[in-house]
């Protein structure tokens, strides 16, 4: 499309599989003004020239809602290319995969807001996250479940009377997952119509595991919020078997038992069906003196719980698993084994992946390492605090949003904090409260199913086991949930009845 000194409204239009001599794969704008609102600009090129996508001349197009993906230029701006005065004002849209860059710009200003940029971009609600299309390579550049683009966009900015996206659905949708107070716009030209994550599993409410320590009996409260509403137990194992974490093993949506040998190394797991053993079976047999257990969590998210290794040379191993069976392994590195110590597992970044989360045993600095699969694929820092002053007590998703956050505690004083966190970064903190020496941090789960984690407390003086629900850092109700004697403690909160 070549626009000459014109002002058009062009919307809901797919330009695809177009390709320009020299400029403009997609849309060339001289001197023009369009209004370019719900369009797919995918797969268009320029043969000897810029803007894949668009190029624009002395021109002050005004883009919302466009998707910009697999275009292609000969010298720069694959999305969209700006020169000579050149203002565009870009909002809500998803620039993706173009080649050789998504945006080139000579302008002094390119106003570009509440867009997924690959690479980045200045400006107010940009982000760079995988927008994660459903099968861009066949041509479905819709949102998936779990992408970051889903109900992030500016309302404001849609233009008056546009109620639909490029499919004809509703353009404002409210996400129950999103963790906002109505519905908001999505960036690129798909409304994602379901919800971002799984509602079965997000409406899920965690329970508690506890163990004997006399007769290492252990012993499963389901809950609903901080109502009992049933119990049992699956078993007993002998004082040398430690439980060494909790996961949804085979995919059944109930979380399982992985336990270890103290003097052998053998592991074993648990199948739970409600408080019931449903099954169980041994997995391996691992030297315990060179290979401890880390952590647990769907590193390759195919709805199987995995198993993280870390060896004494400060190597770490992943073993991906379904049911008792080991289907995949591989070590997304090493860290100094004195200096460095496994933290938790979780996932950060909401992609789906369990990453794993490090602390420095001196200087109290916290590190991430996104993983995919086996794979390091990123690392950064939230912060670091003193070693000495607060402990990381553990990871949860305290304010809806798909990635998890870090829980401390002060030693001193028994003040708790949490660090919200995107990917690598601590986008926020604050504290839900102080209690007292004799209360522990027993567990960290979703207890009200409402999506969001609360904090699971334990007195060690009278058995009482405690919920604080929680909201982003904010503690918003919660109470007693019963006694339990002195010699039960509590091991783990997980799903252990899939609702």
């Amino acid at each position: 499309m070549d626009n000459d000194n014109s002002s058009p409204m062009v919307s809901n239009c797919t330009f695809s599989g177009n390709t320009a001599h020299d400029l403009g794969g997609g849309m060339h704008n001289l001197g023009s003004s369009p209004t370019v609102n719900t369009c797919d600009f995918v797969g268009n090129m320029t043969m000897f020239g810029d803007g894949g996508g668009m190029r624009n001349f002395n021109s002050n197009p005004t883009v919302t809602n466009c998707t910009f993906s697999g275009n292609t230029a000969a010298s720069s701006g694959g999305g969209m290319h700006n020169t000579f005065n050149s203002n565009p004002t870009v909002t809500n849209c998803i620039l993706w995969g173009d080649s050789p860059n998504e945006i080139s710009s000579e302008t002094l200003t390119t106003t570009t807001t509440f867009s997924d940029v690959q690479g980045g971009w200045p400006g107010i609600g940009n982000i760079d996250a995988d927008p994660l299309f459903v099968d861009p390579d066949n041509g479905d550049y819709r949102l998936s479940r779990g992408s970051r683009c889903i109900d992030i966009g500016d309302n404001t900015s849609v233009p008056k009377g546009v109620l639909r996206d490029l499919d004809g659905n509703p353009r404002f949708v409210a996400d129950a997952c999103a963790g906002d107070s109505g519905s908001t716009v999505d960036m690129g030209a798909y409304e994602f119509q379901g919800t971002s994550c799984d509602l079965g599993t997000m409406m899920e409410r965690s329970d508690i595991l506890w163990r004997n320590q006399v007769t290492n009996q252990t012993y499963i409260w389901m809950l609903d919020g901080i109502t009992p509403i049933g119990n049992g137990s699956p078993g007993t194992f002998g004082a040398v078997w430690q439980i060494a974490g909790v996961g949804d093993f085979d995919g059944d949506g109930h979380s399982d038992i992985l336990w270890r040998h103290i003097s052998t190394g053998e592991v074993y797991i648990w199948f739970i069906d409600g408080t019931q053993l449903a099954n169980y079976g041994p997995v391996a047999t691992i030297d315990p003196t060179a290979w401890v257990i880390a952590g647990t969590g769907d590193f390759n998210n195919d709805g199987y719980c995995d198993i993280l290794w870390r060896h004494t040379t400060g190597q770490t191993y992943i073993w991906l698993m379904n049911g008792l069976n080991r289907i995949g392994q591989g070590s997304p590195g090493a860290t100094n084994p004195v200096l460095w110590q496994v933290a938790a597992t979780d996932d950060f970044d909401g992609d789906g992946r369990t990453d794993i989360l490090w602390r420095h045993t001196t200087t109290g600095q916290a590190l991430i390492w996104l993983i995919d699969g086996t794979q390091q694929i990123g690392t950064g820092s939230p912060g670091a605090v003193n070693p000495g002053a607060w402990t990381l007590v553990g990871t949860g998703d305290f304010d809806g949003d798909g990635r998890s956050d870090i829980l401390w505690q002060r030693t001193s004083t028994g003040q708790v904090v949490i660090w919200l966190v995107d990917g690598t970064q601590r986008v926020g903190s604050g504290s839900p409260g102080t209690v007292g020496f004799e209360w522990t941090i027993a567990g960290i789960g979703d207890f009200s199913g409402d999506g969001r984690s609360d904090i699971l407390w334990h007195h060690q003086m009278t058995g009482i086991a405690y919920i604080w629900f929680i909201d982003g850092t904010q503690n918003i109700g919660g109470g007693l949930v019963g006694v339990a004697g002195l010699d039960w403690a509590i091991v783990g909160a997980a799903d252990f009845d899939g609702g």
